[in-house]
């Protein structure tokens, strides 16, 4: 994950041009933000890495990529994983 953009690891494609992502925050709140899918890469028959770019404002992604690593971070605590 970056400022602009993440990776996805799925079972299957992505066989859309454009996507919208949607977290929940640790304070409950929904957050979206649509992205551009800019590679699909097949690891195995049926891993992928999909490369994801975000189309919304610097502002909006960084509000984005905020919540996602508080929200990693606090399950990550909870699940005891180092």
């Amino acid at each position: 994950i970056s400022r602009v953009g993440l990776q996805l690891k799925t079972h299957l494609p992505i066989e859309t041009e454009y996507l919208q992502l949607t977290i929940k925050s640790i304070e409950n709140e929904f957050i979206k933000i649509k992205g551009k899918v800019i590679y699909t890469k097949m690891l195995e028959p049926d891993i992928f890495h999909i490369g994801v770019n975000f189309i919304e404002s610097e502002a909006e992604a960084h509000h984005f990529v905020v919540n996602l690593v508080k929200k990693y971070n606090l399950q990550k605590t909870a699940d005891n994983i180092p």
